[in-house]
């Protein structure tokens, strides 16, 4: 009853394949573990060839020593001038006129400036020489006309004598002529009635011809009128 069957246990194979790879397997493993732990960092020393180059700090630059000017050389008495010789020149002398009178008549009255504006121009001065115009020939005074003749803002005046503005003589002309509708000076009735020097006659003289004035007037009718002006002369 306790006999066992021989047949009825199972049978271990056990092939030649397998038992190499199972070998292989476990070689392999011990394999990496050996490698895993017998690698490390080998260190490999330089090269002889390689050349250790020191650094040396540079040096710090010396301050520049200032350089002493060189004194200039001493002055020679060879050394020219440098002052050119100036010539002389001959100046010719300056003639002063000897006929110019050094001084005013005592019985002239001080000069004063020309008058301008709408006052009006005198008739002639009590005590002169010279012979009023009369009323016959259609001339008329100050004192006979509604409006007198009036020197115009802007009319020339005379002009100073050089030779006398030099010297510094001063003086005076007076004169009387017609001023005739136009407010124009009628130059054949200049009369000169007191002066203190010829180059003042002639000086009013060529400006006469150039004078303008407003004409006299009797209502509204223009008129001819005598006038009397004092040209002053007066260096300032």
């Amino acid at each position: 009853m306790l006999t066992t069957l021989i047949a009825s246990r199972p049978t271990q194979h056990t092939t030649a394949n397998g038992t190499a790879f199972s070998l292989a397997l476990h070689l392999g493993v011990i394999a990496t573990m050996l490698v895993a732990t017998t690698q490390r960092d080998v260190f490999t020393p330089p090269s002889s060839s390689t050349r250790i180059v020191p650094l040396v700090a540079p040096a710090s630059p010396r301050p520049a020593t200032p350089q002493r000017p060189q004194a200039a050389p001493p002055r020679t008495s060879h050394t020219p001038s440098t002052t050119a010789a100036v010539p002389a020149v001959d100046v010719p002398p300056v003639s002063i006129p000897t006929d110019v009178p050094t001084g005013l008549p005592t019985d002239y009255a001080p000069p004063i400036d020309l008058p301008a504006g709408d006052g009006g121009l005198g008739a002639p001065s009590p005590g002169s020489d010279a012979t009023p115009l009369g009323s016959g020939d259609g001339v008329l005074g100050a004192e006979s006309v509604d409006v007198p003749a009036a020197l115009r803002a802007g009319s020339p005046l005379p002009r100073y004598p050089e030779i006398l503005r030099q010297s510094r003589i001063e003086g005076g002309v007076r004169v009387r002529f017609v001023v005739d509708e136009n407010g124009r000076a009628e130059l054949g009735t200049l009369t000169v009635l007191e002066s203190t020097h010829p180059a003042f006659i002639e000086s009013v003289r060529a400006v006469l011809p150039r004078l303008r004035f407003t004409p006299a007037r009797v209502g509204r009718d223009r008129v001819k009128q005598v006038v009397e002006i004092p040209f002053g002369f007066v260096v300032r």
